[in-house]
């Protein structure tokens, strides 16, 4: 009896939408005329007696596959006769984290190109805002299949809102780049584009005002409607947008042609692609590379999210939107000065980067913040290790009192982590909306309760609100543990937050009679007010403690370090694409002692350098054997060898930056 009770609560957690409605009541499934065709949905009655209608599984576009894999989304013909809706459709190609394993049953496709909509039973007099969510993920994992229908339209579609939920191309499928014509890349930008679209054309019909839409995204997906609301294709689709835990501020919200066309081809290389002849242009060298990768299994590019090289040494992501392309055909400053202003809430958790540190398997310890501390020191470009040491101690306190102190340690750790990946674009966004938006509504996620982390809570060294709290209690869905076994105060925060934000969704203020703390707007003295979200919300003043003025120190070396690299490259590129780059032997030396075993290994690299001709053909160990077949002469090469492991407690980032060209 136990076990068929288990098996039917995750089934529920699965997306059932069945599980809340009336069994003596029937009620004829609900059919939308769009513009591609009819879709015929599902009636679900929520306890309260409230009724939704939810369509799952539309096609917004043709499936990317065969000749269309690698592009911009293609239309979707028209079908006749009645397209069933009743089901989540595939998730994107990828790799599922291993508690995915238990709390996901929505196969990978690489025909995914499907949205979902969850309304009110559809009134033709009554036209309701409407919610468009892009979820996270870091643009390599995740769908929006694990809302449960029953708990996003209590938390949302019972409040008066209609909700649109869309799958995109993810990893390598949504943003392989080759930086030319042979394959741009940001097809995942562009799903979420052209299904923002089609939800501006057919949403009426579902009930839904097609002028009052809110984006809403959180991780990567609040960093893709930061930048839609910025993209002139997309800019004046919306009203209004949340962005939650990650927006374009971000170090890793963005990459660079060089960076991404780099880490792209020896993904090609690894799935077995090699030049066939000289080629006349480096484009032409692309194409067939795009050739032969159409050709390859769609499961043979899936990926996902490494949490200690991605996040920890490297403070980025290896995949994700590049600049310089349609969607985002100026640098981002310049895209903020040009867009509409609008109405938007910003916010993080109290503590980002404890959830990334669980994921990876992280103690947080002396050793991990040791690690900290170099990598940023080697991605700046001024500072060195004692710098920024110095910095870390006038920001935290001395490092040597808490050495010793497990707690203490962890916490001074997440904190500078959280802070040099996350909590700064916050910053700077807040202080840009001051200046240039409309009201703009801050807050920091608190709230934090065991039931939350689930079996995720053996891992952390503390507990406090975290990346995805914030999506946890707005859409009553649990990414670690399903089903989820709330208690009377994770009830009481998921009821809190989603009257806060669908108050913000229907007017463009959060606030309302439910609720007795008044969430205040960015003041315009410049003072960075926020509301705090705990079982007692408070407004707050000077998010960050004020520690963000300092910490702008570290971040802008972190960027001076990453636009003088490229400006480097770019320099050094002549018309066939190779780099040129002149070294002596004291460089040659430099490079070879900067090379870790770990990355040779991974990437089976070997890097040849003359010394005479002093021309390095390759610049870093993460792109070694792209250039190979070259016609390039090299008189006296010497093979770089792995250094012998440092027996010091420091632990070196993994480095696959363009630091070998400084």
């Amino acid at each position: 009896m136990r076990l068929r009770k288990r098996v039917s609560s995750l089934s529920s957690g699965m997306g059932s939408v069945g599980s809340l409605a009336s069994k003596s009541e029937t009620f004829p499934s609900p059919q939308v005329d769009t513009q591609n065709g009819i879709v015929q949905g599902r009636k679900l009655r929520l306890k309260s007696g409230f009724l939704c209608d939810t369509f799952q599984g539309i096609p917004y576009a043709e499936p990317p596959i065969g000749e269309l894999r690698f592009q911009k989304p293609k239309p979707k013909e028209k079908w006749s006769g009645v397209l069933k809706c009743s089901r989540y459709r595939h998730r994107s190609i990828q790799k599922d984290m291993f508690w995915e394993k238990v709390t996901q049953s929505t196969s990978c496709s690489e025909d995914c190109l499907y949205l979902n909509v969850f309304a009110p039973t559809i009134e033709p007099e009554k036209k309701y805002p409407v919610v468009y969510y892009i979820h996270g993920g870091g643009f390599m994992m995740d769908s929006p299949a694990r809302l449960v229908p029953s708990k996003i339209c209590r938390q949302i579609v019972e409040r008066g809102i209609v909700l649109v939920t869309v799958t995109y191309r993810l990893g390598y499928l949504g943003f392989f780049s080759t930086g030319d014509e042979a394959c741009k890349g940001n097809m995942g930008l562009y799903d979420q584009a052209f299904a923002l679209k089609w939800t501006k054309e057919n949403i009426g019909k579902f009930g839904g005002d097609s002028n009052d839409i809110t984006v809403v995204g959180q991780s990567a997906g609040g960093v893709s409607t930061d930048l839609l609301s910025l993209s002139p294709l997309t800019r004046d689709l919306f009203q209004k947008k949340v962005v939650m835990g990650g927006n374009s501020f971000c170090y890793w919200a963005t990459t660079s042609k060089e960076e991404i066309s780099d880490y792209c081809r020896i993904k090609a290389q690894k799935l077995g692609w090699k030049p066939q002849k000289v080629y006349d242009s480096r484009l032409e060298e692309n194409e067939d590379m795009m050739r032969y990768l159409r050709t390859i299994p769609a499961h043979k590019f899936a990926t996902t999210m490494h949490m200690n090289e991605i996040v920890f040494s490297e403070a980025r992501l290896p995949l994700a939107p590049v600049l310089d392309d349609e969607i985002l055909p100026k640098p981002l400053d310049q895209l903020r000065e040009e867009a509409p202003k609008m109405e938007s809430i910003v916010g993080v958790g109290e503590q980002e980067s404890l959830l990334f540190a669980a994921i990876g398997f992280l103690k947080c310890g002396e050793k991990d913040l040791e690690h900290a501390l170099r990598m940023i020191a080697k991605k700046s470009a001024n500072f060195g290790h004692k710098e920024v040491c110095d910095i870390v101690n006038e920001l935290y306190g001395e490092m040597d009192k808490v050495k010793g102190k497990r707690e203490e340690v962890a916490k001074l750790y997440v904190t500078l982590i959280s802070d040099v990946i996350s909590n700064f674009a916050c910053y700077q966004y807040m202080k840009h909306s001051q200046s240039h938006d409309k009201s703009t509504y801050a807050f920091s996620y608190d709230y934090t309760s065991k039931w939350m982390y689930g079996w995720l809570g053996l891992l952390v060294p503390f507990k406090d609100g975290t990346h995805a709290s914030d999506i946890i209690y707005l859409m009553d869905v649990n990414y670690f543990s399903s089903p989820w076994s709330k208690n009377k105060e994770d009830q009481s925060m998921c009821e809190m937050t989603a009257d806060y934000f669908t108050s913000f969704i229907k007017t463009g203020n959060p606030n309302s009679e439910k609720q007795p703390v008044v969430w205040d707007s960015l003041s315009k003295d410049g003072s960075l007010n926020y509301l705090s979200f705990d079982l007692e919300p408070r407004m707050k003043n000077e998010i960050f403690n004020g520690r963000m003025e300092k910490v702008e120190r570290i971040a802008v070396e972190m960027k001076m370090e990453k636009t003088r690299n490229l400006e480097e490259v770019k320099a050094g590129c002549s018309d066939d694409g190779i780099v040129h780059i002149s070294l002596d032997n004291d460089r040659v030396n430099e490079i070879e002692n900067s090379i870790r075993p770990k990355t040779i290994e991974s990437q089976k690299s070997r890097i040849s350098v003359t010394r005479q001709s002093v021309e390095e053909q390759v610049i870093r160990p993460k792109i070694v054997d792209q250039l190979s077949h070259r016609k390039n002469s090299f008189s006296e090469k010497k093979k770089i060898h792995s250094p012998p492991k440092s027996k010091s407690n420091a632990v070196a980032p993994i480095e696959y930056n363009e630091r070998l060209i400084s």
